[in-house]
């Protein structure tokens, strides 16, 4: 990231240090240049909302990554054959900062929606111990539009680690090929580090069921699942642009991770959880499905 935009928590592009081409782009033109602006201070009056450290910490990290995906993801638009014009890219910059500007300054029930977010995030967690295991890693990025190349959306996809204990539950997302594939795990923290024990990948995870019954479960976890986990990196005690779906949303509507209470309280809380009995009509998962999917 230039310098021009590392003044500090607050990321406002300063055109006096300007230095990459995207920054110089910006500058150059009045109606990116005045977009900027109106990001760079609704930002600022969203810092200043947020009294709790860790949800201050969160914003900041969020409104980095941003300005790094616009950087990486924007800022080579004109490299390509059959890229945009230079109209076309100003309008993709105009779009995504005053998208940007929108969802710094939208509300859920009067609070701001990153901090509503990052509250509930501390809420759904508030039950349970804790621990260095716990946490939100997000990836983030500008993805065209496949009908569209010339309409871009700001996307995060990522892992939630719930701990309780010695046990992990981890939820994440990840996204190729216009494909979202949601997982979910479960971990044991054995000589302090945790070890997947059980596995599961979209439709096949037991949706709603509280029984951890062993349809779509995956008990010899590939190395691929065995490290949203195991390799878990770094990761932040709050993340706003990682939304958590509770029981009470609306799965269909709302993009996030799926973390419905009943799995992750029955799996944070049951030390036999998943079970491995059979149901009928059911079978545990082998080494491999996952995989072939």
């Amino acid at each position: 990231m230039s310098a021009a935009l590392l003044g500090g928590p607050a990321h406002a592009l300063d055109c006096r240090k300007a230095s990459t081409a995207l920054e110089h782009k910006i500058c150059a033109d009045p109606r990116l240049r005045k977009a900027d602006a109106a990001m760079s201070k609704a930002y600022f009056e969203l810092l200043g909302l947020a009294t709790d450290a860790d949800v201050r910490a969160a914003l900041i990290n969020s409104q980095r990554r941003w300005i790094a995906a616009r950087e990486h993801d924007l800022g080579a638009l004109g490299n390509d054959e059959g890229a945009p014009d230079a109209d076309e890219q100003r309008a993709i910059l105009l779009d995504a900062t005053t998208a940007r500007t929108e969802s710094l300054t939208e509300r859920v029930g009067g609070t701001p929606k990153f901090i509503a977010v990052a509250l509930k995030q501390r809420a759904n967690a508030a039950a349970y111990s804790g621990g260095s295991f716990a946490g939100y890693r997000a990836s983030c990025s500008f993805v065209p539009d496949r009908r569209d190349p010339n309409v871009y959306s700001y996307n995060c996809f990522g892992v939630m680690n719930v701990q309780n204990g010695d046990r992990v539950c981890s939820v994440s997302e990840d996204f190729a090929s216009y494909y979202v594939v949601t997982q979910r795990a479960v971990a044991d923290i054995v000589n302090g580090k945790p070890r997947v024990i059980a596995a599961c990948v979209d439709s096949q995870c037991p949706g709603l069921s509280v029984t951890g019954q062993a349809v779509g479960w995956n008990f010899k976890p590939t190395a691929e699942q065995a490290a949203i986990v195991e390799s878990f990196g770094p990761l932040s005690k709050l993340d706003p642009d990682i939304a958590v779906l509770s029981d009470d949303d609306d799965w269909l509507a709302v993009p996030g991770l799926r973390a419905d209470q009943g799995w992750l309280n029955a799996c944070l809380t049951d030390k036999s959880f998943p079970a491995r009995d059979r149901v009928p009509g059911g079978r545990g998962r082998k080494e491999g499905d996952a995989a072939s999917r």
